[in-house]
């Protein structure tokens, strides 16, 4: 697992005026035949725990939100983002935390998510 945050990421200025922001830049070392978007709006205090057995999952944090990752909680400003690895158990079940809204992109186009 890791974590990419907003406030640490590169930015540069485009000569049109719009500011870029590179969130994720990572090497997997894998290709990969597929990939899935999931725009999800979680209910508040709950994520269901579960892992992916061999998908690299990334998840974005529009508004800000919490994970719990492995048994270690994570709190994220808006835009930053997690890298999960296979295996990585995820999730959140606790006090409410509000709506959390998140983009899963999943790398791959194969269901392989085991409920923990």
């Amino acid at each position: 697992m890791k974590i990419f945050s907003l406030n640490d990421s590169e930015r540069y200025d485009r000569s049109d005026g719009r500011q870029v922001h590179i969130l994720l830049k990572e090497k997997l070392g894998k290709s990969y035949d597929g990939i899935t978007l999931f725009f999800s709006k979680g209910p508040d205090g709950h994520l269901s725990k579960h892992c992916h057995s061999n998908t690299d999952e990334i998840i974005v944090f529009p508004t800000g939100g919490c994970l719990e990752v492995n048994n270690k909680k994570y709190d994220f400003n808006e835009w930053d983002c997690v890298l999960l690895e296979p295996g990585d158990v995820h999730g959140y079940d606790g006090e409410s935390i509000g709506q959390t809204i998140h983009f899963a992109i999943l790398l791959t186009d194969k269901k392989d998510r085991k409920n923990i």
